[in-house]
């Protein structure tokens, strides 16, 4: 039988471990460039996969216009979530500290970066060379030319369409390449997992164990507190009946672990049992992939507490904010790639001058958490989309009727 990528993953991790449990550093000095080569094949991906998806994600919010209120309630929805999900994630972060008790060697000659004054963060914001921004992986003002570049795009009208299918085409071959490093990732995930657990030993299984029960503990606000409360408020529907009749599409997204990879069967569940029209199912849900990235807020915004805590990083309430804001608007580019959250962990981690040792521990284990964070942004697209219907009184309740009485979806 043939595993599967995230079977390959988990399989990894255990023999990973245990190679590291049982030799210690023995092996390191063949290991160590191994895991060292994986994270730079995710590093190397970067600089145009940010641009080519937030680009897009905005460039398309053109729609908008044509959908009126909405596709106003559609992004509203999306981005307020966003900032929800990842203020839940600062509070769980902050209350489990789950990276707490993990000491690591280096941890005592590390420190958090010093802030910068706020005059400067602003003016870096705006580059003056996007060249050497690319160049120098400089995150905030990479996001501002995209973002400004998006805006330009849809104010240039039908013009835009020669550099969209650019985008597009430049876009999707940076998520087939993330897809090919990804590939890689079995090798990657058994040499970092045997170097650390080969250098701490098991000292190491508390703090991951913390580090899930922390993630999944905000997944889990998310999807039982925001999502059951807009489920019963507005969409009018018991939650848990929902997921029930979205069950297939659940299992769908923990299987590939992408949103996009969901829609075709999301389109097909959300016409047919849950009786969303299919002019807003086909603008929301596609839109809902780019846009709604809350389990990517919680998984960042948690990485990076967890990467400081582990090295005994204490970080002022500028930074954390800080970190909570970059996630919120990271997250806008890791729609529909596998395992992108960890790319740009990696680079919040470079900027609080955190070592990227400390994400080797949850790189080992990301596709684990990664499941769980598409399982949240899939549910959230229908529970949008289902709540928009029903305050705008469009939702086809005969249909929801009609699937009540069946025995299963």
């Amino acid at each position: 039988m043939k595993l599967t990528l995230s079977q390959r993953m988990i399989l990894a991790i255990f023999l990973g471990s245990a190679l590291g449990l049982a030799t210690g550093t023995q092996y390191a000095e063949f290991l160590a460039p191994i895991g060292k080569i994986f994270i730079n094949l995710l590093k190397m991906v970067i600089v145009p996969l940010v641009v080519t998806s937030i680009t897009l994600g905005v460039a398309e919010i053109a729609d908008l216009k044509q959908f009126g209120r909405l596709g106003s309630k559609v992004a509203v929805f999306y981005f307020v979530g966003t900032v929800i999900s990842a203020i839940v994630a600062v509070t769980v972060g902050l209350l489990m500290k789950p990276g707490a008790g993990f000491v690591a060697s280096s941890a005592a000659t590390v420190k958090a970066a010093a802030p910068p004054p706020v005059a400067d963060v602003i003016v870096a914001f705006v580059p003056s060379n996007i060249i050497q921004t690319m160049a120098n992986m400089d995150m905030n003002a990479l996001i501002f030319f995209s973002i400004m570049l998006g805006i330009s795009l849809i104010l240039i009208g039908d013009a835009k369409q020669p550099v969209v299918e650019v985008l597009k085409s430049l876009n999707a071959a940076m998520i087939k390449m993330t897809s090919l490093c990804i590939r890689f990732g079995p090798f990657g995930v058994f040499a970092l997992m045997a170097n650390t657990t080969g250098k701490y030993g098991l000292s190491i299984l508390a703090p991951l164990a913390r580090f899930f029960v922390a993630d999944y503990v905000a997944f889990g606000i998310v999807m039982f507190g925001l999502y059951g409360g807009i489920s019963h408020f507005i969409a009018k529907v018991s939650f848990f009946e929902y997921l029930r009749r979205i069950k297939d599409v659940m299992i769908m997204a923990v299987s590939t672990v992408s949103s996009a990879a969901t829609l075709p069967l999301e389109l097909e569940v959300a016409k047919h049992k849950l009786g969303i029209p299919d002019h807003l199912a086909g603008f929301s849900l596609p839109l809902g992939a780019t846009m709604n990235q809350h389990g990517a807020a919680i998984n960042i915004t948690i990485c990076v507490l967890f990467s400081a805590q582990a090295f005994g990083i204490d970080l002022g309430v500028g930074q954390i904010l800080t970190i909570a804001f970059l996630a919120i608007i990271m997250s806008t580019g890791t729609s529909g790639v596998p395992s992108a959250g960890s790319i740009f962990t990696l680079m919040i981690l470079d900027k609080f001058g955190v070592p990227n040792e400390a994400f080797a521990m949850i790189l080992s284990v990301y596709i684990m958490v990664d499941m769980g964070s598409t399982l949240l942004n899939i549910v959230g697209d229908l529970i949008c989309v289902s709540a928009v219907a029903e305050s705008e009184g469009i939702q086809d309740r005969t249909v929801w009727d009609d699937v009540s009485k069946t025995t299963a979806v």
